[in-house]
C-alpha cells in the first residue's frame, strides 16, 4: 500500500475556510477520481512551524505507485490548480510518498 501525504501550512485566519473547503469539496473530489481507497485528515499540533500559521496533513491511501502516478498525471494538476486559484500563494503544500511496510 502507498500513502500520498499532502502537508499544508496556512494562516490561522484562513483555517476555518480552508478546512470547510477540504471537507466539503477538495477531499471528495480527490476521492472521486477513484485512485485512492481511503483518506484521513490530521492537524499538526507539534512542532509549530511558524507563528500565526496552522499545519494540516491529508493522507491518501492507494494500492500502487502506478495508481498514484496516474492520479498525478491525470487529475492531480487540475485539483492542485483549483487549490491555488482559491487560496493563492499564502498556503504552502508539501507532497510526499510513503510505502506501508
Amino acid at each position: 500500500m502507498i500513502l500520498y501525504s499532502v502537508t499544508v501550512s496556512l494562516p490561522e485566519s484562513r483555517e476555518d475556510e480552508w478546512l470547510q473547503w477540504q471537507r466539503a469539496e477538495h477531499i471528495p473530489e480527490v476521492m472521486d477520481t477513484g485512485y485512492f481507497s481511503k483518506h484521513s485528515l490530521h492537524k499538526l499540533l507539534e512542532p509549530i512551524m511558524e507563528v500565526g500559521f496552522v499545519t494540516y496533513n491529508v493522507l491518501y491511501t492507494t494500492d500502487s505507485l502506478d495508481s498514484l502516478n496516474r492520479y498525478r498525471e491525470e487529475a492531480g494538476p487540475r485539483l492542485q490548480q483549483k487549490h491555488i486559484d482559491r487560496f493563492g500563494e499564502e498556503i504552502f503544500a508539501i507532497r510526499s510518498v510513503m510505502q506501508i511496510c
